[in-house]
């Protein structure tokens, strides 16, 4: 499937405004979600202002175009303060958003359809070598080559060699990346279909503090509190995403791990206007779609 590049002359905005910080990620997240999640070819999208819902998006599905009106929101849950108080999601997250912020130019000029996943040792990055790490990161990530869908690369040669053995796809990585090897666990690297510009740091997740059916009522009943000016003929859709970044939880390692057929959800979302909900989880690579 052709990549749609962010920022391409399908894309639409609603008046002459630049895009915020906010409305930009989420159109990153929701073209990932609408054509790699779903499979569908992008026609058009447009971000909204209230009370439209968030984005407008015109799609094409085996030769049909479908119209749909998106509300999106990002699932997150927070960590317990520790003894020195403030959350370490929030501190952890500082740090990613810088790595981040030096990554995303970069990715913009230069697009690469590759997503990743890092995962870095028990040290968090200092700011003193953010910039150095991410340059190391991205080159890294840029002159990695692979046969099959997916790979790993460890700092570790000896985590490498066995995963090797395993039948897994692995490399690691030279010891001339200083900054890799002093911070860096793994990276996992997937092909993708679309421009991934937002990459994820496992560490800024809370590990598996699972998706919360209660959680999922209190935002779906929020967004359904809402009056929206939905366009004629468009199908409304509510889509909640953990992406695994900013002081959020990764949603849970397996779909099943849910209780899905909670009765307080299954009635909030029947009660709902919206017409389909769908639930993603960028880590895991997994969707569910609750109504």
């Amino acid at each position: 499937m052709k990549s749609l590049p962010l920022g391409g002359e399908e894309t639409m905005r609603s008046g002459a405004k630049m895009q915020s910080t906010k409305e930009s990620r989420e159109e990153t997240y929701l073209r990932q979600f609408l054509q790699g999640e779903m499979g569908f070819q992008i026609s058009r999208i447009e971000m909204m202002m209230p009370p439209r819902p968030d984005a407008w998006a015109g799609v094409i599905e085996k030769g049909h175009t479908r119209t749909l009106d998106i509300e999106i929101t990002e699932y997150h849950v927070d960590e317990s303060p520790n003894v020195q108080g403030g959350s370490p999601g929030v501190r952890r997250d500082r740090i990613w958003k810088k790595i981040q912020e030096h990554l995303l130019g970069s990715l913009q000029t230069s697009p690469l359809n590759l997503d990743v996943l890092v995962t870095l040792k028990g040290e968090f990055v200092p700011d003193r070598d953010v910039q150095a790490f991410a340059q190391e990161l991205e080159e890294v990530v840029r002159n990695a080559s692979f046969r099959a869908d997916h790979l790993v690369i460890y700092t570790d040669l000896r985590q490498a060699a066995m995963s090797s053995k395993a039948g897994q796809e692995s490399a690691s990585i030279p010891t001339k990346y200083v900054n890799l090897h002093r911070y860096l666990e793994k990276l996992r690297v997937w092909k993708v279909s679309y421009n991934a510009l937002f990459w994820t740091c496992t560490n800024c997740s809370a590990a598996n503090i699972n998706v919360s059916p209660q959680l999922l009522v209190e935002i779906i009943k929020s967004k359904s509190s809402k009056k929206y000016d939905w366009r004629e003929g468009a199908e409304k859709w509510l889509l909640i995403f953990a992406s695994g970044h900013a002081i959020v939880a990764r949603g849970a390692p397996f779909l099943d791990f849910v209780d899905w057929q909670n009765n307080d959800l299954q009635e909030c979302c029947h009660s709902s206007q919206f017409e389909r909900i769908f639930f993603w989880d960028c880590i895991g690579r997994w969707n569910k779609s609750i109504k």
